[in-house]
């Protein structure tokens, strides 16, 4: 006669024990999600550093290109006021520099371009505008200084120029000659439908012979050759 079988019981636990497995991982999202906070906050600082950083050189780069405009412009400007200038022949170079700076005076004052300002002169120097700078714009963004000194009978110039910020400005420099303005007109022949009237010890010659000069007057008023 055979036994039957009987399924085996789990054995009980013993009171007072606990039954042991993994060790519990607590908070480890947190600090993911804290380091990602602070890899995003770092990401966030460089580019604001990056974007800022870029705003100033352009910002620079601009008043710069701002100055150097600026020094261009009064260039340009003294370029014109010298080349009307009438200075004698035979003045020494000290009696050169200060016509210069007198003729300057007569034509620059009056105008709007020194807002009431003078010309500067200390015997050494001539400064126009003698404080300050001349506006290029009405805001007075663009401006330009310019300063004149002599060495020998050469005229040296510098000029400089604002793009907005007093801190950062661009100047050039150069030399000025004086040079004879006579006219050649009459080293031609004179051709006029008018009379044409001479005086002093003025002479009319050929280019290439002096026997060549001529002048001719289309002129009909009686008594006229």
């Amino acid at each position: 006669m055979s036994t039957p079988y009987t399924p085996a019981r789990s054995p009980r636990p013993i009171p007072g024990t606990a039954r042991r497995g993994p060790p519990a991982r607590r908070g480890v999202a947190s600090v993911l999600a804290m380091l990602y906070m602070v890899i995003f906050s770092v990401m966030a600082l460089g580019f604001y550093a990056a974007t800022t950083t870029a705003s100033q050189v352009a910002s620079n780069e601009r008043t710069s290109l701002a100055a150097l405009l600026s020094a261009e412009s009064g260039t340009q400007f003294l370029r014109y006021h010298l080349s009307a200038l009438d200075i004698k022949a035979g003045l020494t170079p000290d009696k050169i520099f200060e016509q210069v700076y007198q003729q300057l005076a007569e034509r620059l004052e009056p105008t709007a371009n020194l807002n009431g300002g003078v010309v500067g002169y200390d015997g050494n120097t001539i400064s126009i505008p003698q404080s300050g700078y001349v506006k290029i714009d009405p805001s007075g963004a663009q401006k330009f200084r310019i300063t004149m000194t002599r060495a020998g009978d050469i005229l040296v110039a510098r000029v400089v120029g604002r793009g907005g910020s007093v801190s950062l400005g661009r100047g050039l420099e150069f030399r000025f000659q004086k040079a004879n303005n006579a006219t050649a007109i009459f080293n031609f022949g004179v051709a006029s439908r008018g009379a044409v009237s001479t005086s002093g010890s003025s002479t009319v010659t050929g280019l290439t012979d002096a026997s060549n000069g001529s002048i001719l007057s289309t002129n009909t008023t009686s008594g006229m050759p």
